[in-house]
């Protein structure tokens, strides 16, 4: 017995005491539920023929044009209230210098 310590290791002895260990374990159950639970809330999975053939054609009405043009006018306002340069020019040759230059 001496001997055949001596050809193994104590991490080879340790993995193989270990393996001989999982192989003498009993297998663990399978039997449980065959199918995957889904929890409430989230959506069904539909044919994409049901889904198109509840739908009706969208149609815009006055309203609707008249709230996407204010929308509109919001977004551009917005828009133009926002500063030309992301990034202001301290910053930009700091990362410039931190970057080795050549902001191309």
């Amino acid at each position: 017995m001496l001997a055949f310590l001596r050809l193994f290791s104590r991490s080879s002895f340790s993995v193989l005491m270990a393996w001989l260990l999982a192989a003498c374990s009993p297998l663990p159950d399978f039997d449980g539920p065959k199918t995957l639970a889904i929890p409430p809330g989230y959506p069904r999975i539909e044919p994409l023929e049901q889904v198109l053939a509840v739908g009706a054609d969208p149609k815009l009405e006055e309203t609707d044009a008249a709230a996407l043009q204010a929308r509109a006018a919001d977004l551009q306002s917005r828009a133009a209230a926002l500063p030309a340069e992301a990034v202001d020019p301290e910053t930009r040759e700091r990362l410039e210098n931190a970057t080795g230059g050549g902001g191309g």
